[in-house]
């Protein structure tokens, strides 16, 4: 068969090209891709060195097995140096990344990986194992990962939070143009500790991907909130027609990074997001206009 004459070398190399590209894919995408019932921050660990482990054996099987062990420690240096250096231009394209972080642990975690990667590939090509079969083996895997990955995009929103991850968003509350004061802190997925941020940290299914909403955070801790109506957690509701203490008919409006929005106890909250809830009197001719 052609694959099985094909040179083992010719084959790493477009391995190692087709896992370049992927490792730029996942660079450039706004998370990496949601494996199920896999916990987030470990799994991200693991990503970054296990990509580099494997760019870098790919590295050293591109490379025809020089008959002298000089020469093979070089290819391993370079192998090692060259996966190093990808990950530390990953991780400064995520620097400019307002959805990524570029951080000294990916980096570190890179290079482990690349440079156990490149010691691996020395260490099996020492005891002369099938470079062929290390070869079809890792275009195999690269093949499958990227069909994985593919998927994984075209399945899961990635503006939806997962269990295991830990979003912020700022929020305030105003009754009649006074401050309420921040909620207390409570236990939960949806949360908040005392302070003008919501903690979106959901430990369960039932408090992650839709059900991560703004609706789910007031009932954590007591309240609710609906299109049109506001309850605090000690019992203060304000609906819209109720009045408000200087006078006029109050109407619940709820805005999200300066735009408003129409059902607020439904909405996903998102990283960074900004929320304003306001019970306030209406404008003169508004009323009926509340969805405007």
């Amino acid at each position: 068969m052609a694959f099985a004459r094909t040179r083992s070398h010719h084959l790493a190399r477009l391995t190692t090209l087709f896992w370049i590209v992927l490792l730029l894919f996942l660079a450039v995408l706004p998370r990496l891709p949601y494996v199920p019932l896999a916990p987030n921050y470990p799994l991200t660990t693991l990503a970054h060195f296990a990509t580099h482990l494997m760019l870098a054996g790919l590295i050293y099987l591109a490379v025809p097995r020089p008959p002298r062990l000089a020469k093979r420690v070089r290819v391993t240096l370079a192998a090692f140096l060259f996966s190093a250096a990808l990950g530390l231009a990953i991780e400064a394209l995520q620097a400019f990344m307002p959805s990524r972080d570029a951080t000294r642990a990916d980096f570190i975690f890179a290079s482990s990986g690349a440079l156990t990667g490149a010691a691996g590939a020395f260490v099996l090509d020492y005891l002369k194992l099938s470079r062929r079969y290390l070869s079809a083996a890792a275009f195999a895997l690269a093949i499958f990962l990227m069909l994985a990955t593919g998927a994984s995009v075209l399945a899961w929103d990635p503006d939806l939070t997962r269990v295991g991850d830990h979003w912020h968003a700022r929020y305030r509350v105003f009754v009649c143009g006074r401050a309420v004061p921040h909620l207390e802190a409570e236990p939960g997925g949806i949360h908040s500790h005392g302070k003008d941020f919501i903690h979106i940290h959901p430990f369960e299914r039932k408090d992650a991907g839709r059900n991560a909403t703004l609706g789910r955070f007031f009932a954590t801790h007591g309240g609710a909130l609906t299109a049109d109506r506001l309850t605090l957690p000690l019992g203060e509701t304000y609906a819209d027609g109720d009045a408000c203490p200087e006078g006029g008919t109050g109407e619940l409006v709820v805005s999200v990074n300066g735009w408003r929005v129409e059902d607020p106890g439904g909405y996903l909250l998102g990283n960074f997001d900004t929320i304003i809830i306001e019970f306030r009197a209406m404008e003169p001719g508004r009323w009926g206009l509340a969805g405007e």
